[in-house]
């Protein structure tokens, strides 16, 4: 999402003059998904990708920019008021990007009841996501397909 500029595109674009400091950290999808979400090692991963960032600016929100890193919310949000020396908020893009696509009419055709089946399909290795679904959905998932979207 970096590399695509969409963030500061996006404020810039509703007129705001909002300085944004992306820094990407590409080591805590893999923490994300073995499961290490607390501890030293991903503290000191997180603290290694913002010291850089957090002690020189003036930070009051940090957008948690992809699907892995809410999983490590609570380790961001520590190491952020460890360097800070207060509390910024914390916005995670996926839960309200959830919420834009639970408001679509497609998605209000399912049982009022919320009966019916969930299928998966994903484009990596479905045992690696059935792996970590778990983490990531708080509960059990049976199957995952495999597509390719080529």
């Amino acid at each position: 999402m970096i590399k695509s500029g969409a963030y500061p595109r996006e404020i810039a674009r509703d007129g705001r003059t909002i300085t944004v400091v992306q820094q990407p950290c590409p080591l805590l999808v893999p923490l994300a998904e073995e499961g290490w979400l607390q501890g030293e090692i991903p503290h000191n991963v997180v603290r290694t990708y913002l010291q850089s960032v957090l002690p020189e600016q003036s930070v009051d929100t940090i957008v948690l920019g992809c699907t892995h890193y809410p999983l490590l919310r609570e380790v961001i949000v520590t190491v952020a008021k460890e360097l800070c020396g207060y509390s910024p908020a914390v916005l995670d893009g996926g839960f309200h990007a959830a919420r834009v696509l639970g408001a679509l009419p497609v998605m209000q055709q399912r049982p009022a009841n919320g009966s019916g089946n969930t299928q998966f399909c994903v484009t990596d290795d479905p045992a690696g996501f059935l792996r970590v679904a778990s983490l990531f959905l708080g509960h059990e998932v049976a199957s995952a397909e495999h597509v390719d979207i080529t």
